[in-house]
């Protein structure tokens, strides 16, 4: 199987030949299997989901390619981490790992091994798979190990963003790309993007040093939860007020760092949040793999004494009016534009550049809702999960996942941005009034 890179799939593959674009998710699970289980579930999946098992292929007609020919297996690794039960060094070192591209696959697997459980680790690249392909992939893969194979291999890769725009989208894309407007984007990139070029940073964030001066900052990873008992009230509130747990979130977020600050007056804070486009497509999507995200992001001002849902009504009013189908589909179609009309020596440390910038936005917080997954596999049980990414060099990023009622919560950052102590106070009082709610 053959297909060519969507323009947002080649961008990234490009960016990240130079920043380690990764993604990571862990499933605490109870229950013993081996490696040999797990690996001959992950060979049932190769052939379920060929989209699992690829590389890049630069091919002299269709340029960078994806193929699932000649790629090798998944790498498992298996260690044993003790009572600490403490996954997070590795996962900080599989968010820095970069992955072989032209030998592929472009996703591996750690077992962490306690007494009690075992933590999967799943790594992958943010070129081909957003958040949710990686927990499609994790559900399918505690199915085959629970029940064995039964569904039928998948026929072709699965459809790009591309492919599935509504009609009235996918036309203004062939039209947008058909003019010759778009042959002048390479040259006005350059100069725009020009190295004394500069953006209007988070005065909330440091402004990071080139990358070559980072190679010694960390990655840096923390988590906690709420339990199913509270997080229920926090359900239960927002459900009442007509507002989404993302709105909540990004209020505990923003006040917290609010009540950090020196200047104690009202003050702009700014966040930005990946948006599951799958819903929206032409058909909608439910379970399939790939990269069908759109961005929304906006700025409020918050002081530190501000009434929790008072902040969160005026963040959830300025997300629903960004989650309007056209806009973000409008949105996409300028990207693809944009992307398909810089030429590749220039884009790739384009990318890279842009992800040494000064954020632009306080946190970034990626909230996948309810996962369609189970918490019971047969003789598996999923008692927690996590998820984290490493896309740009100065954010702080907090991932929320859930599983049945819990709440996970996953802070990402890197040193210079704050310290592990620092981060810890700050997803504590986020925490505590989510908890609070």
């Amino acid at each position: 199987m053959q297909r060519k890179l969507s323009p947002l799939e080649h961008a990234v593959w490009l960016g990240g030949q130079t920043l380690p674009l990764n993604e990571v998710i862990v499933w605490r699970v109870h229950g013993h299997f081996s490696s040999d289980q797990l690996q001959g579930a992950l060979r049932s999946l190769r052939t379920q989901q060929p989209f699992s098992s690829v590389r890049v292929s630069v091919d002299p007609v269709l340029g960078p390619s994806l193929t699932n020919d000649g790629v090798p297996e998944f790498e498992v690794r298996e260690e044993d981490i003790g009572p600490s039960a403490d996954w997070t060094p590795a996962a900080e070192e599989e968010l820095e790992r970069p992955f072989s591209w032209d030998e592929g696959p472009l996703l591996r697997f750690r077992l962490l091994r306690s007494e009690a459980f075992t933590d999967i680790l799943l790594s992958l690249h943010h070129a081909l798979y957003d958040g949710l392909s990686s927990h499609y992939m994790m559900h399918e893969i505690m199915t085959l190990m629970a029940e064995g194979p039964k569904k039928q291999a998948a026929a072709a890769f699965p459809p790009t963003f591309d492919d599935l725009l509504p009609p009235e989208a996918s036309r203004r894309l062939g039209t947008v790309l058909s003019l010759n407007a778009v042959k002048l984007i390479g040259p006005f990139c350059r100069l725009w993007l020009r190295p004394r070029h500069r953006m209007n940073p988070s005065p909330s964030l440091p402004i990071p040093a080139g990358l070559n001066e980072r190679s010694t900052d960390t990655f840096r990873v923390i988590h906690g939860s709420i339990p199913p008992e509270r997080a229920s009230n926090l359900l239960s509130g927002c459900k009442a007020r007509k507002m989404s747990v993302l709105a909540a979130a990004s209020a505990a977020c923003l006040l917290a760092l609010a009540k950090r600050s020196r200047d104690k007056n009202l003050r702009k804070y700014g966040f930005a949040s990946p948006v599951n486009m799958r819903p929206w497509l032409s058909p909608p999507l439910t379970g399939e793999l790939g990269l069908f995200l759109s961005r929304i992001n906006a700025h409020i001002y918050c002081s530190p004494n501000q009434d929790f849902w008072q902040t969160a009504r005026k963040i959830n009013e300025k997300i629903q009016r960004r989650l309007v189908k056209s806009k973000l589909f409008t949105l996409h179609l300028l990207v693809s534009a944009v992307l398909a009309g810089i030429p590749d020596d220039y884009l790739g440390p384009t990318l890279a550049r842009f992800g040494t910038r000064p954020a632009r936005y306080d946190f970034t917080i990626s909230n996948v809702g309810r996962l369609p997954v189970r918490d019971d596999y047969g003789p598996y049980r999923v008692s927690a999960t996590w998820g984290m990414e490493n896309l740009f060099a100065g954010r702080r990023t907090l991932a929320i996942q859930s599983l049945g009622n819990a709440l996970f919560f996953t802070l990402s950052f890197r040193d210079f941005v704050m310290d592990k102590q620092e981060a810890s106070a700050l997803l504590s009082d986020i925490i505590q009034q989510l908890e609070a709610c």
